[in-house]
């Protein structure tokens, strides 16, 4: 999302038009039990349509897991999730399983980087 840097901040409208977009897109993944946990801007682009916005969320996948369960068996104790540090959700810094609010907690922080 290097328009985010590219335009500094954008309109209270156009942020919320995209927020939703994002919303919508982590709620997708999550109805597929899929946890992106590195949600971040340069994981989401923006291309402008002739008739709207497409914000495709995209990256490795490489730490997300479709549960807990998958979780637990693929981390050992010395492992640590790879997440960007300033979109971590607290549970992730305070080392507890995260969950999909990890998801909604990085979404926040991309909106409030659009705002200002």
């Amino acid at each position: 999302m290097q328009k985010i840097i590219k335009e500094k901040a954008f309109s209270e409208d156009e942020a919320l038009k995209i927020f939703v977009m994002i919303l919508l897109g982590v709620d997708f993944l999550h109805s597929k039990k899929i946890h992106h946990r590195d949600l971040k801007p340069e994981n989401i682009f923006i291309e402008k349509l002739d008739n709207g916005m497409l914000i495709p969320i995209i990256g490795d996948f490489g730490i997300s897991k479709m549960d807990l369960e998958s979780i637990k068996r693929t981390l050992t104790s010395t492992s640590a999730f790879q997440t960007s540090p300033q979109y971590q959700a607290p549970e992730v810094i305070n080392e507890k399983w995260p969950t999909a609010k990890v998801d909604i907690w990085a979404s926040g922080i991309v909106l409030y980087e659009m705002l200002t």
